[in-house]
């Protein structure tokens, strides 16, 4: 969750455009965290170790998926328990309210969605989450935009790509 501030404040100097500009939408594959998705250019990989990020940005929002392994969990309500607890977690660390919550499931995984509305440096932003628990990973979508800026387009395309194979 380290790098979700991180995130921020590189939003800090992005210009405030509608998300309907044009973008070049790129496929990106992991092979250690066995997962894919399409992001808005050209993503930056950092797979150190159980934790692994990949990101890009466009002028308008931050896109990342952080892969973190974890041990096997029995039963989906004890995934989504774990899922809402570091949800909360985030809100926390970011002092945000969460805006929306739901339970929805991922290929047939536990899965929550979610919107944090913050503040750093003086700067209203949103990030719109998914979080989805496989067995032995945990993957995290994240968009971050400022506040007011129609991503729902772009947040839609980027969650729908995500596809995970087995390990």
């Amino acid at each position: 969750m380290a790098a979700l501030p991180l995130a921020m404040l590189c939003l800090a100097g992005c210009s405030e455009r509608s998300s309907n500009s044009p973008k070049t939408w790129q496929a990106f594959q992991s092979e250690k965290f066995k997962v894919s998705a399409e992001f808005p250019d050209k993503v930056i990989a950092d797979e150190a170790g159980t934790i692994s990020q990949f990101q890009a940005s466009s002028d308008e929002a931050d896109f990342r998926i952080t892969c973190s392994t974890v041990p096997t969990m029995k039963g989906k309500e004890a995934a989504f328990r774990e899922l809402r607890s570091m949800r909360d977690g985030a809100a926390k660390s970011l002092n945000a309210t969460i805006e929306e919550a739901r339970n929805t499931e991922v290929q047939d995984q536990p899965a929550i969605v979610f919107t944090l509305s913050f503040s750093i440096d003086g700067r209203n932003m949103v990030s719109h989450s998914r979080y989805v628990r496989f067995p032995e990973c945990i993957y995290q979508q994240i968009v971050t935009v400022h506040a007011g800026t129609n991503a729902d387009k772009d947040v839609q395309k980027f969650f729908e790509s995500l596809k995970v194979g087995t390990k």
